[in-house]
């Protein structure tokens, strides 16, 4: 998805900065998903 929206949107940014994590949330019955930035950035 990241590669893709650097492409479109003509993007600068290091996408190997970036992981996603997955949480299981039982109580709302549905899996959660994040991306996470390891290093502060600008994107152009």
């Amino acid at each position: 998805m990241l590669e893709h929206l650097k492409w479109r949107f003509q993007g600068n940014f290091d996408t190997d900065l970036f992981s996603h994590q997955a949480i299981d949330n039982q109580k709302e019955n549905q899996i959660q998903m994040y991306l996470h930035c390891q290093k502060s950035h600008v994107v152009h």
